[in-house]
């Protein structure tokens, strides 16, 4: 029996060992061909996988693949999709990718064939086309979270963690949130160096669905609501060789947000939408006096948002590749001098792997009490996707390293 189990392990251990072999992580540089630029948030993906990821806002990017021989696609609005190809062989362990713009070609084609119809016939394409573009059937993602906060001139928080999660019935509108059930696998944050302390939670497990409007079926996708806002067809570019309806929409004020104000991408092809952009004030709050963290009074309190929600096909399906929201509000927290403080809360979250009707759903969601128990494993992000470095997020990591070394904030 002991001898059983001896073998049992080796062969598990051999098997572990192969599969870890097998992957490789590549890095790389995204630009424009015509003039050199980063461009940020290129989707990339992997022939015959669900896996992928984006470039950072400086057009870096890194990806942990299963094999060394890969084909790896890159695609951004107004550009020609580029695809690399990477061997055994390959000795390069650093690519830089350039993009051709497209937009000659469209100008050309849009002026003599192409006539722009309103915005809310393509709006009701996109509703009446969800069953056939995103997923109405279970699936499972994993995802890379990242969350900074920073308190008037200081860089104070810093959150990344590895997330899976479980949807059990997909993009069907009005579907709660509670359908969704999220696990922290693994985590490393610094300690909290805030003035408020206000964060209750490490991770916001939430983060996927909020404002996630085509998700919920919400605001502008929401026939209900279009009576509040203004919608303005701006012409097309391109994306996958295929024409993009890009829509402008604002409005003063349109459930919980006021000034609203963002850019809609969708596919002329199937009317997918690929991309929403918007900025939004939240109303203005008033408090007399609360409580938080080491009991500092807050009065009037006012948020304004910038988010980002992008789309990519897995599998003739699209999903949520990546977002991400910043949050700046600003308080008195102090009533007898009311001197004016404005923090800000930047979160950002990567799907790199997307797995449709799987064989072991998640079953419960990871509670704020085991997801402060998990203990720091260096050896786990060394091989999982990630979003690159970009010159913002190493000076936070520089700030906050002179309080106490990165490493061992983590394992604290």
């Amino acid at each position: 029996m002991i001898m059983q189990k001896i073998i049992f392990f080796v062969a598990y251990l051999l098997i572990y060992l192969q599969v870890f072999a097998q992957t490789t992580v590549v890095r790389g540089k995204v630009m424009a061909a015509d003039t050199q630029v980063p461009l940020p948030f290129v989707s990339i993906g992997v022939q015959d996988f669900t896996i992928g990821t984006v470039t950072n806002v400086e057009g870096l990017f890194e990806l942990v693949l299963p094999k060394k021989n890969a084909c790896l696609f890159f695609s951004y609005i107004g550009y020609q999709t580029e695809t690399l190809c990477i061997t055994k062989n390959d000795t390069t362990s650093y690519y830089i990718v350039s993009l051709k713009s497209q937009a000659k070609e469209l100008d050309a084609f849009v002026v003599t064939k192409k006539k722009i119809p309103k915005a809310e016939k393509i709006l009701r394409r996109v509703i009446d086309n969800l069953p056939n573009n995103y997923p109405q059937k279970a699936y499972n993602t994993a995802l890379f979270y990242r969350e900074w906060l920073k308190d008037t001139t200081s860089y104070v928080r810093l959150v990344e963690a590895a997330l899976e999660t479980y949807d059990s019935q997909g993009f069907k509108g009005n579907t709660p949130i509670t359908n969704i059930i999220t696990v922290v696998k693994q985590l490393r944050y610094s300690k909290d160096y805030s003035q408020l302390k206000d964060n209750n939670f490490i991770v916001d497990t939430d983060f996927s669905t909020k404002n996630n409007w085509l998700r919920t079926g919400a605001i502008i996708f929401n026939p209900k609501n279009w009576e509040k806002i203004q919608f303005e067809h701006l012409g097309y570019t391109t994306q996958n060789d295929s024409l993009v309806h890009k829509i402008n929409f604002q409005s003063k004020i349109v459930g919980q947000y006021e000034n609203l104000q963002g850019t809609l991408y969708v596919n002329d092809a199937d009317f997918a939408v690929l991309k929403i952009e918007f900025t939004y004030h939240i109303a203005f709050q008033s408090v007399n006096s609360i409580e938080i963290g080491s009991k500092q009074n807050v009065y009037n309190i006012k948020y304004t948002g910038a988010e980002t929600i992008i789309y990519k096909k897995f599998e003739k399906q699209y999903f949520t590749s990546y977002q991400n929201k910043l949050l700046t509000y600003s308080y008195y927290p102090n009533p007898r001098t009311f001197k004016k403080m404005t923090s800000q809360t930047y979160t950002e979250q990567l799907t790199h792997q997307v797995i449709i009707n799987p064989l072991n759903p998640i079953k419960e969601s990871s509670s704020q009490k085991e997801i402060t128990l998990l203990q720091y494993d260096e050896n786990f992000w060394q091989n999982y996707t990630i979003l690159s470095d970009s010159p913002l997020e190493l000076q936070i990591k520089h700030q906050l390293e002179e309080y106490e070394q990165l490493e061992k904030q983590f394992k604290k």
